[in-house]
């Protein structure tokens, strides 16, 4: 009777299906998205530092939800005294209501008054009171950013960088310079009023500037004596300043000069023809003014912008009769350049 039973369980048994039960749990994936963060100041331990977030979302945000920043150790952190005045968030440049906001061993926790539809650029702008020191040693320095729900899971997450004093900040000065040089400081004018009627028109005084000032410069002359009156002095007797020309004749007894702003080589019949071109010469003074321009287009003699090389010609005339007392006459002539920078 047992034999029958087994055999008969046995032969059960060989159509008895076996099967096991296995539970398969689906985890949503966090996505990654990128991040950027931008600091009022990126100086190694600067204090009181602003800070703003821009990131894209791939996941909704629902009302309740949660954004959370998680500093690096490395800063140091203030408190949130007030989320409104020192927090503010946007989605797609529309203003979002902060419910609450903590900040508690470097993690910054926001949490939404409203859905954050996905797809949204979400812009997240910390005020000075948030971020209380920057890191103490130079690096780039990884800041995640983590969306939440509001069961605390988490939807998406990113890395935002800031970059420590990895910048290189090169400046220079570059110094005002101004160079001006005279080719020969001694001028000899040599006159008898019986031959060449008195004239002489050979000596000229070649001045170079070199001048970084953006706006170029004026040259100035002053012809002294020592009684620093403008006129060529022997003892009690004077040659003095003047036009050479007055528009119809020539003036005898005077000492004065042609400009230009060049080098320039002119002959006495060329000097003559300049002079009679302005119908009146221009003359030293005993103060320093700006030299004149013989043709008179242009203000002063000088150039309008910094320059490595700019000539000017000064060309000196004299012209007397037998009304100037003979004997050797003498005065300085004070060039200055002066720079507009």
């Amino acid at each position: 009777m047992q034999c029958e039973i087994a055999k008969k369980i046995g032969k059960f048994l060989n159509y008895v299906v076996l099967s096991t039960l296995f539970t398969i749990v689906l985890i949503p994936a966090v996505k990654a998205f990128d991040a950027t963060v931008t600091l009022s100041d990126n100086s190694v331990d600067a204090t009181a530092v602003s800070s703003a977030f821009e990131f894209i979302n791939d996941t909704t945000v629902p009302s309740g939800g949660e954004i959370i920043v998680n500093f690096p150790s490395d800063f140091t952190m203030d408190d949130i005294v007030d989320a409104t005045g020192e927090l503010t968030l946007t989605d797609d440049s529309a203003s979002v209501t902060i419910t609450s906001a903590d900040l508690t061993s470097n993690v910054l926790s926001i949490v939404v008054g409203a859905e954050i539809t996905a797809s949204s650029t979400i812009n997240l702008s910390a005020s000075v009171n948030v971020i209380d020191q920057n890191p103490s040693v130079a690096g780039q320095y990884g800041i995640q950013i983590t969306t939440k729900d509001t069961e605390s899971t988490t939807l998406d997450t990113g890395i935002a960088y800031a970059d420590i004093d990895n910048e290189i900040v090169v400046t220079t000065t570059v110094q005002e310079a101004l160079i001006m040089t005279i080719d020969d400081t001694s001028i000899n004018l040599n006159v008898d009023p019986s031959v060449k009627n008195g004239e002489d028109y050979s000596q000229k005084t070649l001045l170079n500037v070199k001048t970084n000032a953006a706006n170029g410069y004026k040259i100035q002359a002053q012809l002294q004596d020592s009684d620093t009156n403008a006129t060529l002095k022997n003892g009690t007797h004077n040659i003095n300043t003047g036009s050479v020309y007055d528009g119809s004749s020539y003036v005898p007894n005077v000492f004065t000069y042609l400009a230009y702003n060049a080098d320039t080589t002119k002959d006495k019949a060329g000097l003559k023809t300049d002079l009679e071109a302005t119908g009146s010469t221009p003359l030293f003074t005993s103060s320093s003014s700006d030299l004149t321009l013989y043709d008179g287009t242009a203000s002063g003699v000088g150039f309008a912008s910094n320059t490595n090389s700019q000539d000017h010609t000064i060309y000196y005339i004299l012209y007397v009769d037998y009304q100037t007392i003979a004997g050797i006459y003498s005065g300085s002539v004070v060039y200055t350049a002066v720079p507009s920078f």
